[in-house]
């Protein structure tokens, strides 16, 4: 009984072990992404924040970072985090850095804030059959249905496209996703990235798509 003991109580020292390394890692690792936060903005990169990469975490801890994360970008970048026009190009270039796009190496990721307030986001998914993938615009405007329901009803959208080296390129929301914005809110801003002299665009989702398609029934 008392050689039973011991290795019960050995376990748990060792448990207990493993328990604070994992522990004093984590606090490492956040006073490591601390430093380098505080070092850009000391030295007035707002690009750094394009490189503040999301740990991959799971359940509630994914989520923090992912928010902390979210706040870094906005505030390197001088902007107000209850600007929603402001920050959600933000959010969608997040969102595009989590993409996935073996094809053809284009990643988009799409902001969309609802008038209930919230925010919610969309990337490009691929598939090897290709008719099969999605874009980011209706995966977001889909988590926002999911979230609110039928009555949602989008206020702005924002999408952000990235080349293979992870730069911002020019992109605009396809037909098709331009048909799903105006389903959920014809005034709806829509902002993207251009080639013309005007690098970011905003616009209505009508202007976006004159003569667009509705249903009515007989």
């Amino acid at each position: 009984a008392a050689g039973v003991a011991a290795a019960a109580a050995a376990a748990v020292t060792a448990a207990a072990a493993v328990a604070v390394a994992a522990v004093a890692a984590a606090m490492a690792a956040a006073a490591a992404a601390a430093t380098t936060l505080a070092a850009a903005a000391a030295a007035g990169k707002s690009s750094a924040s394009r490189n503040f990469d999301r740990p991959a975490l799971p359940g509630s801890a994914g989520r923090v970072v992912s928010e902390a994360s979210h706040l870094a970008a906005c505030l390197l970048r001088g902007l107000d985090v209850n600007d929603s026009l402001s920050v959600l190009p933000v959010r969608a270039e997040q969102a595009a850095r989590n993409a996935y796009a073996p094809y053809s190496a284009f990643r988009v990721g799409a902001a969309v804030s609802t008038e209930a307030g919230a925010v919610y986001i969309g990337c490009n998914v691929e598939n090897s059959a290709f008719p099969v993938g999605g874009c980011a615009e209706r995966h977001a405007i889909a988590a926002a249905v999911a979230a609110e329901g039928h009555a949602m009803r989008l206020s702005a959208i924002a999408v952000v496209a990235l080349d293979p080296a992870g730069e911002p390129v020019p992109c605009a929301p396809c037909g098709a996703c331009r048909q799903a914005i105006l389903e959920f809110g014809t005034g709806a801003q829509v902002i993207f990235r251009t080639g013309d002299v005007d690098p970011v665009v905003t616009v209505t989702a009508e202007a976006l798509l004159p003569g667009a398609f509705s249903f009515k029934s007989s």
